[in-house]
């Protein structure tokens, strides 16, 4: 006979800790061999992390759907300005021009500060980078500093075909997903 557990709540106070029997009368013991108890307190509160994480976790989508929807409305506009004659070398995905201040990619070119232009100009010669070296090379702060003015030019490379690609072993310059 498969022991079920019950639970006897009738005229008990909710505060109280009620110890957990099955039906035949023997306590229910935890993993240390403790007898277990119901809380009704701590029932009402059960499902509440969960809901929590799920409330937190449907914020977070929204907002990253909020900061895609930006972006990809920021991109249609400097799509209007980007300069589509100018593109890279041939066999290259995109090149730096540090006099006319402008980073052309497989769509055309667009301009952008000198600083995040000295720091792609390192990610144009290809292959992954330490971000130590683009940090030297654009005269950054600190990583949050380059990361934020990375983060602020995303819908001008966006524009041109190109995303930059962090992972730990460096940055690099990639082909947008278009």
């Amino acid at each position: 006979m498969e022991r079920h557990a019950r639970i006897l709540v009738e005229g008990r106070d909710p505060a109280a800790r009620i110890p957990l029997t099955y039906l035949d009368g023997t306590p229910v013991l935890d993993r240390r061999g403790r007898p277990r108890f119901y809380s009704a307190a701590a029932d009402s509160f059960a499902g509440l992390g969960h809901r929590r994480a799920r409330e937190r976790e449907l914020r977070r989508q929204a907002a990253r759907a909020a900061e895609a929807s930006r972006v990809a409305a920021e991109t249609a506009r400097v799509r209007s300005e980007a300069r589509l004659g100018i593109l890279p070398p041939p066999g290259k995905l995109a090149s730096v021009d540090l006099d006319a201040l402008i980073i052309a990619g497989p769509l055309g070119a667009v301009g952008l500060p000198v600083g995040v232009l000295r720091s792609l100009q390192v990610l144009a010669q290809g292959k992954r980078h330490p971000v130590a070296a683009l940090i030297s090379a654009g005269h950054w702060r600190d990583e949050a500093a380059l990361a934020a003015a990375l983060d602020a030019a995303r819908p001008r490379l966006a524009a041109t075909g190109l995303r930059i690609c962090r992972r730990k072993g460096g940055w690099r310059l990639a082909a947008a997903v278009l």
